[in-house]
């Protein structure tokens, strides 16, 4: 599949709806990932593990010409994932519940995030300290109440998806990474450590692809033109 510049390809699947047996799964995966689902206790995290990493192996493939078992992977800083045989191709995996998503680039660097908007959040006001910076959440508290949870999370997912692309994880206090609360066609990315030009090196945009489902992807590339949502149809994962 060609991937132009300045593009985002965003693939998503429905894992439920998945019919490939385990042992099926299981075929495609390397050693390192056998031996991390081997540690979950329960089949459903097995298969749910396992749905995964062939997604995302399949979809690597349509770039490559791969067949999934033939994708490499390679692990650097911060145990970010990137491919040993073609380093151009930038991707991110993320899943909530039943949902999945993969974001798909040129070049650079890219992260997404999923989210339920039904995830229960205790203690909002104590999550939010550590979280948000003081304007992001003054806006969620002149909001209506009810809506606050959901403000919330939509904050945090695209918080999510810029350190994922960044690669740096929870060594990233969030609350240096400032966020827009609205959905608009333009960067959502506010300020980074307090500077609206490094913020300009990126673009964040949301996204929703499935009901009750908040989605957010970053790149590290001010001329991103293009978002195309890229809908899995059940049962493909193996099958194309």
């Amino acid at each position: 599949m060609k991937l132009e510049p300045n593009t985002v390809h965003v693939w998503t699947l429905l894992l439920r709806k998945q019919k490939t047996a385990l042992s099926e799964l299981q075929c495609v995966l390397c050693a390192s990932e056998r031996e991390r689902l081997a540690k979950f206790n329960r089949q459903k995290d097995q298969i749910r593990f396992a749905e995964n990493r062939m997604f995302l192996r399949s979809t690597i493939g349509r770039y490559t010409g791969e067949e999934p078992t033939n994708v490499r992977f390679s692990y650097g800083h911060n145990g970010k994932p990137f491919l040993v045989d073609h380093p151009w191709l930038k991707f991110n995996l993320s899943h909530t519940l039943d949902y999945a998503a993969i974001a798909v680039t040129r070049d650079y660097h890219v992260g997404v995030d999923l989210e339920s908007v039904h995830r229960k959040v205790t203690n909002l006001s104590r999550l939010a300290a550590r979280k948000l910076t003081t304007s992001e959440w003054e806006r969620i508290k002149s909001c209506d109440e009810s809506t606050r949870t959901a403000q919330f999370l939509r904050a945090w997912t695209r918080k999510e998806a810029f350190i994922k692309a960044t690669g740096e994880g929870l060594s990233r206090d969030l609350k240096t990474v400032e966020v827009s609360l609205e959905d608009s066609s333009k960067s959502l990315l506010v300020s980074l450590d307090g500077s609206r030009k490094k913020a300009n090196d990126w673009r964040v945009y949301s996204f929703n692809p499935f009901p009750a489902v908040l989605g957010a992807i970053a790149v590290k590339n001010c001329d991103v033109h293009t978002v195309q949502l890229m809908p899995c149809a059940p049962g493909t994962i193996l099958s194309e």
